[in-house]
Order: structure tokens, then C-alpha cells, then sequence
């Protein structure tokens, strides 16, 4: 029997060493912006949410954050480790699924929550996006736990952890991917049409503050971030030659996602403090409250922006008055 291998053989191996290859860099470089993200904002965390009040928000913060730092070393081991065994893999990889479902969890919630409380505590929002989230989270849990095995690589340049898939594995994957999309979607699109209607009503108050304000105080662009993400990761899932750019939006976009998670958190809990010790402006603290209790905690909170704030202290304390009665 002969050793060598077809010219069609060679050109599948060469492809499956540089997806491989891809992936991992893809995944060092989302690993990176994790940890760097993690300095970052540790002096804020521990200021802002650490020596608060207990509530929803902050379980959720928790459990969006760590599980996600946990992941990312576990993952990182699965990727780089240099000689392991089966039983090595999948110690690693099922630890690996268990803390994604916390991740899970923890960012749909808030996304869900963020959505819903801007509403006014719409119920039917929360009820559909949180039918999406406990959707996509059976449909992963399925997948990775019952159509993929964790094994240790067979090729001596692959030597870290591999997986064998079942055919229906693809095809849960696009399940997934689209049940994100639709959750992204409709949290993008709810948040948009709630900021037209607040730009529009304070134009309306003689309010001058631009679309770009409200955006950032409804956390649009936070959702944007997110749609953009899961659109090309459904478009590259499909592409014919899967991998290599799949690999790239999937191995940066979660990194990212969980980035924006936390900023948006960290940023209305940063609102929310200033307020309560009366160091933000009197004209701001006249506009209306998005919905608020013990379990949203600071999600409902509108966004701010040093140059904003700047923006808004030319607006009378009797236009705000005035916008709060035409508003309610």
C-alpha cells in the first residue's frame, strides 16, 4: 500500500491546514481584544458595579463577562494545546459549551431587557426575544453537545484538539446563525424605530438635539454593531468555500459582541451613578426615564457622551419642562 497521496488529496489538506490556521489567528486576535477590553475596564467595573446595589443588570453583567473570559482560555487551550488527548478534548470542550450557555444567557438577556425597557415594559417584546434566545440556545446545546466530538488532531501539524461532525451539523449551524440574525434584527429595528420616535418628538419640544445624540443614548449603535456582525456571519457560513472568512467573523464577532455588552453596561451604569450624586447636568435629568425595578436595574438608563452633555446644556430647564408634559 502506497503512502502517497493524489494531487486532490494534497490540495484538501493544504485547505485544511490554512482554514485551520485562519481560525486560530482569527480567534487569537478576539482573545486579544477580550483581555485588553478586560484592563481596560476593570478600574470602571470595580467602581461602577462591583460596590452597587444588587439587581438583575448585574447578575446579567456577570454572567456576559466571566463565563466569557473563562471561554476564552478554555478555547484558546482546544486551539494551542500541544499533545492532547481525547479525554483532554472533550474535559475542555464540554467546559467550554457549559460556560456558553451562561454567555448566552447573560447577553441575550440584556439586549432583551434593554429592548424591553425602553418600551415601557412592553411584554410582548420580552416574551418574542426571549423565545429567540432560549431557541438558539437549545439549538447550539443540541449541536455542539450531540452533533460534535471533540478529538485530539490526527495530523502531526494539527496536533491540537479537532472535531468530528455529523452531516446534520451544517445545517443546525444555519439554524443558529438565523435565529441570532432574527434576534439582532428585531432588536436593532425596535431600538431604531423607538429613537426616530424620540428624535422626532424632541424636534417637536424645540429640543435641538440631533439623531446622533439619541442613537447613542438608546444604545442603536450598540445594536447596529451587533446586526452587522451576525449578517456576515450568516452570509459567510454560506459562502461555497466555508472556513476561512467564517472563521474570521466567527472568531472576532463573539469577542466583539461581548466588548459592546459590557461598554454599554459600564456606560449606563456610569449614567445612572452620576445621577444619583447630582453631577449631571439639571437639563438632562428633566428629560423622561426609560422603565425601571430591581431587575432592570440600570438598563433602562439613557446613554451619554461627554460632548453630548456639552451639546445639551444650552437647552433651558423650562424646555425641558415643557418636553416632559408633551412627552407623558
Amino acid at each position: 500500500m502506497s503512502d502517497s497521496y493524489s494531487p486532490e488529496d494534497v490540495a484538501l489538506l493544504i485547505n485544511f491546514f490554512q482554514k485551520a490556521a485562519l481560525a486560530k489567528r482569527a480567534f487569537a486576535a478576539g482573545a486579544a481584544l477580550v483581555f485588553y477590553d478586560y484592563i481596560l475596564t476593570l478600574p470602571t467595573e470595580i467602581a461602577e458595579i462591583w460596590n452597587s446595589k444588587f439587581s438583575g443588570a448585574k447578575v446579567l453583567f456577570f454572567l456576559a463577562r466571566y463565563p466569557f473570559v473563562i471561554s476564552t482560555v478554555l478555547e484558546f487551550a482546544l486551539f494551542f494545546h500541544p499533545n492532547p488527548t481525547d479525554q483532554v478534548c472533550q474535559g475542555l470542550y464540554y467546559s467550554w459549551l457549559a460556560l456558553r450557555v451562561f454567555i448566552l444567557i447573560g447577553t441575550g438577556s440584556i439586549f432583551a431587557l434593554r429592548t424591553y425597557a425602553i418600551f415601557q415594559k412592553k411584554l410582548w417584546i420580552l416574551m418574542v426575544l426571549g423565545l429567540l434566545v432560549l431557541a438558539n440556545i437549545g439549538v447550539i446545546l443540541y449541536t455542539d453537545a450531540f452533533q460534535s466530538y471533540p478529538v485530539a488532531g490526527t495530523f502531526g501539524l494539527n496536533a491540537s484538539c479537532a472535531f468530528s461532525d455529523t452531516g446534520l451539523y451544517p445545517k443546525l449551524q444555519i439554524v443558529s446563525r438565523s435565529l441570532v440574525l432574527a434576534f439582532d434584527t428585531l432588536v436593532f429595528c425596535l431600538t431604531s424605530v423607538r429613537t426616530i420616535r424620540h428624535t422626532r418628538d424632541m424636534k417637536r419640544a424645540g429640543l435641538g438635539l440631533g439623531l446622533g445624540y439619541v442613537m447613542l443614548r438608546d444604545g442603536t449603535l450598540y445594536f447596529l454593531f451587533a446586526f452587522v456582525i451576525s449578517v456576515a456571519d450568516l452570509i459567510f457560513y454560506n459562502l461555497p468555500d466555508y472556513g476561512g472568512s467564517a472563521g474570521l467573523v466567527e472568531g472576532i464577532g463573539s469577542a466583539v459582541t461581548v466588548v459592546l455588552i459590557n461598554r454599554l453596561v459600564l456606560n449606563l451604569r456610569q449614567v445612572s451613578h452620576r445621577r444619583e450624586t447630582g453631577q449631571t447636568l439639571k437639563t438632562i435629568e428633566d428629560e423622561p426615564e426609560f422603565a425601571t425595578n430591581s431587575v432592570l436595574g440600570n438598563l433602562g438608563a439613557p446613554l451619554r457622551t461627554g460632548h453630548e452633555e456639552d451639546d445639551a446644556e444650552e437647552m433651558s430647564i423650562n424646555e425641558a419642562d415643557d418636553y416632559e408634559t408633551s412627552r407623558w
